[in-house]
């Protein structure tokens, strides 16, 4: 992992790409693929992303109020996005709800340890780095227009689930293909320094790790 603190914007989109294209060997898309995914399968995926979803909208927020006057146009959409993505996670628990999940409340519950560990990165990130969140963001939306929209289709098909309990997927496999290109025209047009590249380039690398770990540990 590079651990330089000054990069280019050539660096940051490879980081993203190698990124979103790494992601086709996690174990959610390699169990669609071998056709082994299960009901209980969804139900730990939408555990693990639950307190992704309740967190992140905080953490775009936390991100805008410490950004500096040079990127006012940063914390803008920063701020924006955050209530945007306010009431996603009410997608989760209704997919949740919806197909029968049987266990406790898990907003009364602690998240999963390595969602734990992602949510506390973008905590990290939002007080340390702010515009690097925005790093995060696009690691995020670019996954969810890649794959979403083909995960949501392949769990209608191979599991019976309906439209109405497949919410988070489909929702975000239509808004993130708009999204991902918003984030890196608000950059383009950001007058970033090398170092600002720098932070999102790492944001980008650790967080898509640590992403991807939350998931294949909700899919043992």
């Amino acid at each position: 992992m590079n651990l330089s603190l000054e990069s280019s914007r050539e660096e940051f989109i490879k980081c993203l790409n190698e990124s979103v294209e790494a992601f086709y060997n996690n174990k959610l898309l390699i169990k669609l693929r071998e056709n082994t995914f299960t009901i209980k399968d969804y139900h730990n995926y939408l555990l693990s992303i639950l307190h992704q979803t309740l967190n992140g909208p905080l953490t775009f927020a936390l991100s805008g109020a410490n950004c500096t006057y040079r990127h006012v146009d940063i914390r803008q959409y920063l701020m924006k996005h955050a209530e945007e993505e306010m009431n996603h996670w009410r997608w989760v628990v209704d997919d949740l709800k919806n197909t029968g999940y049987p266990g406790a409340d898990p907003l009364n519950q602690f998240p999963p340890l390595d969602c734990q560990a992602y949510v506390a990165f973008n905590f990290f990130v939002a007080q340390r780095f702010p515009l690097a969140r925005l790093g995060i963001a696009a690691m995020l939306e670019s996954i969810g227009a890649k794959y979403g929209k083909q995960v949501a289709m392949s769990l209608k098909k191979n599991i019976n689930l309906q439209e109405n309990q497949l919410m988070f997927l489909f929702g975000h496999g239509d808004t993130d293909v708009g999204h991902s290109q918003e984030i890196l025209d608000v950059l383009d047009a950001g007058n970033l320094t090398p170092t600002d590249w720098g932070t999102l380039r790492y944001a980008t690398q650790v967080s898509f790790e640590l992403y991807n770990r939350m998931l294949e540990s909700a899919l043992k």
